[in-house]
């Protein structure tokens, strides 16, 4: 789940969830955007503050995500490595 979800889901404000993760408001509202890879002592402060409902692995989802626009098809897709493993 997502930290924007989360806060969503409980209805806790980001002020709120800045306080009980001893974080500032504003590297919340920078980690909801995807604005930057948070470090260890954040991801287990919100890992803690959220009873584990926020994960690590949840905010690599969010920062690793497919842009949605400008960039051709062709270009997200994975090669297909069983065709090519089965014409050798």
């Amino acid at each position: 789940m997502t930290l924007e979800q989360y806060l969503s889901l409980t209805g806790i404000k980001q002020k709120e969830f800045a306080e009980k993760a001893r974080l500032s408001q504003s590297t919340v509202s920078r980690l909801i955007r995807g604005k930057f890879s948070p470090s260890r002592d954040l991801l287990s402060r919100i890992y803690e503050a959220t009873g584990g409902d926020v994960q690590p692995n949840d905010f690599y989802k969010q920062l690793y995500r497919v842009p949605s626009i400008g960039v051709p098809r062709s270009f997200l897709r994975a090669p297909d490595l069983g065709a090519a493993i089965c014409s050798a």
